[in-house]
């Protein structure tokens, strides 16, 4: 199993699960997107993250404690 981690230094947040989820789409469907959400301010109205955000990730972990969790399950 391969755990892929944003890079937004390097290209972004965005385009980086883009490119993510793209990959898990076309190419390997096992693949597993999961954020850790730090950036408490509100996006949008009533939203936390932008739909195009989360709309590609499996799991959305408030906490590192919450990821760890979550990613537990498949180590």
């Amino acid at each position: 199993m391969l755990l892929y981690f944003a890079a937004p230094l390097l290209c972004g947040a965005a385009v980086a699960l883009g490119m993510a989820h793209a990959h898990k789409e076309f190419v390997k469907k096992n693949r597993i997107l999961v954020g850790l959400h730090t950036d408490k301010r509100e996006a949008f109205i009533n939203e936390k993250l932008n739909p195009m955000i989360y709309s590609s990730l499996e799991y959305i972990a408030d906490s590192v404690e919450d990821l760890i969790d979550y990613l537990k399950k498949y180590i």
